[in-house]
């Protein structure tokens, strides 16, 4: 009875990831908090937001804390989609390998998050952070919490560093 019960969990799960969507969204706006050097442009969205990335602008930051973030597209999508994740991607590299990390960051309303580091390299590379529930308020992503979505990143200690020329999220629903 057990291998039964896990198979249909299985197949439930292959069900609906078989019939999700992604769509991406890019910055479009100035977020919650703006404390990075900017190099190529005015604001830091406008440093990240092309496709491909482009390497001769972005945001940068050394050691100590700084946040960026950066108000996103709407997703078009109706109310009542079904959201399955969230994933944050950065096309970056590290400041100095003694400042090599950067937090993802999100914010709504009055509320912060910040994730789990993510360890840059010395060479330009994409680096990535998903979410599968909304990690503010721990319940699902709703499409007024994606279409409001103000994201980016952090540093907050002495290791923490980098260079950002692209952000972007993928959003993956049903």
């Amino acid at each position: 009875m057990v291998k039964a019960v896990t198979w249909l969990a299985v197949l439930a799960v292959f069900l609906a990831s078989a019939n999700a969507a992604t769509l991406t969204i890019r910055p479009n706006g100035v977020g919650a908090y703006s404390e990075w050097g900017k190099t190529g442009c005015i604001l830091g969205w406008q440093c990240v937001d092309e496709t491909p990335a482009d390497t001769s602008d972005y945001v940068s930051k050394g050691s100590g804390l700084g946040r960026e973030l950066f108000n996103f597209q709407d997703t078009g999508l109706a109310n009542g989609t079904s959201i399955n994740s969230v994933t944050l991607y950065y096309y970056g590299k590290y400041y100095k390998p003694a400042y090599f990390r950067v937090l993802p960051m999100l914010v709504m309303g009055l509320s912060n998050y910040t994730g789990t580091p993510i360890s840059l390299t010395s060479t330009w590379a994409y680096y990535n952070r998903v979410f599968y529930s909304n990690p503010i308020t721990g319940m699902n992503w709703t499409v007024a919490e994606v279409n409001a979505l103000n994201a980016g990143m952090a540093t907050v200690l002495a290791s923490d560093g980098g260079f950002i020329a692209q952000v972007y999220a993928v959003v993956n629903y049903n």
